[in-house]
């Protein structure tokens, strides 16, 4: 009981402070294409891509990881054929 009054007055007070802050009208699309409208008028074709920078940084190391571990190790068989047993 106590936690839902808790939780409800939690809700009304971030309702006000968007309000008050003028983050509710702003925040509010109707859908994704009115988003990709939005991104094109205010950014321009560059803005769909913001942020994949930081996004390529991350991936190069790993997948070049990945790469090289599956180059050095494809013709390793983990498994002997005769006994079917671990070999290590």
């Amino acid at each position: 009981m106590l936690n839902s009054q808790l939780t409800n007055d939690k809700l009304k007070v971030q309702d006000m402070t968007k309000v008050a802050s003028g983050l509710a009208a702003e925040s509010k699309y109707t859908g994704v294409g009115q988003a990709f409208v939005k991104i094109w008028k205010e950014e321009g074709f560059v803005g769909y891509f913001k942020g994949n920078g930081t996004n390529v940084i991350r991936i190069i190391p790993i997948n070049a990881i990945q790469f090289l571990s599956y180059e050095k190790y494809k013709n390793v068989n983990i498994f002997t054929i005769e006994s079917l047993t671990f070999c290590f």
